[in-house]
């Protein structure tokens, strides 16, 4: 969690370089949820559920973007309570 500043960084960069690639850009995503709940980020926690449900609309094919979506309740749960 005290990494999350690099790890967003390192996926724009890796999404910048390759912008194609659906696993980076989920990745990028989930790691944008993940700060977005450790911030208490309600604005920009709906903002990322609802890139994560485009994203998962345009790249039904990978399913790394349904693995890590699934994810996404638990922790949203969590934040609410």
């Amino acid at each position: 969690m005290e990494r999350l500043e690099d790890a967003l960084h390192d996926f724009s960069l890796a999404v910048a370089l390759n912008p194609k690639n659906p696993v980076t850009k989920v990745q990028k995503c989930y790691t944008e949820y993940r700060a977005a709940i450790n911030d208490k980020n309600e604005k920009k926690l709906v903002e990322v559920m609802k890139s994560f449900e485009t994203f998962t609309t345009e790249h039904s094919s990978c399913p790394e973007c349904f693995t890590l979506y699934a994810q996404v309740p638990t922790f949203f749960r969590c934040f609410l309570s």
